[in-house]
């Protein structure tokens, strides 16, 4: 009868052992989704503020272009601020002139003819900034930005296409 219950002792201890494994399997796997619904809920926020910061932009840049002309320091001060919140919200300006046309992150608008052969396939002027946004490791384009890039030889169909845009004809 001793065996039976050193047996029965012996099973109920492994059940036991088990049984706490699991359990504490269980509870790390219910942290582990804790974290990862926290950091969805995180970046979904994030990404849903982007269409109402993508509007912002505009009116960030009408700020910048005022500023330009009236040369105002408490203008001055709005813009810095107003920039100042944006790279709070994980936003942040894609360079642009100087930098090797990527397509990820550029909108071509134009080619602009360039002798220096350093220059062939990089930005050389930029006509509208681009904005992308930062979440975790992961970062979105808000707004591309638009560029002029250089090249020696422009085909002549482009500068054809480039005036009809220009004066808003359709072919």
């Amino acid at each position: 009868m001793a065996k039976k219950i050193d047996r029965k002792t012996e099973e109920l201890q492994k059940q036991l052992v088990d049984l706490k494994e699991k359990y504490k399997r269980a509870l790390a796997d219910y942290q582990n989704l804790q974290n990862r619904v926290e950091k969805e809920r995180e970046e979904f926020l994030k990404f849903a503020t982007s269409s109402l910061i993508t509007k912002f932009l505009d009116i960030l840049d009408n700020l910048q272009k005022a500023q330009e002309h009236l040369k105002d320091k408490g203008l001055d001060l709005l813009i810095k601020d107003f920039k100042e919140i944006l790279r709070q919200e994980g936003v942040a300006e894609i360079m642009a002139v100087g930098q090797r046309f990527d397509p990820a992150v550029h909108e071509c608008v134009g080619l602009v003819k360039v002798k220096d052969k350093n220059l062939e396939d990089k930005v050389v002027e930029e006509v509208r900034r681009g904005y992308q946004i930062q979440v975790g490791d992961e970062s979105r384009v808000l707004r591309f930005a638009q560029v002029k890039v250089g090249k020696k030889e422009i085909p002549p169909e482009t500068g054809k296409a480039e005036k009809i845009a220009h004066f808003g004809k359709y072919v």
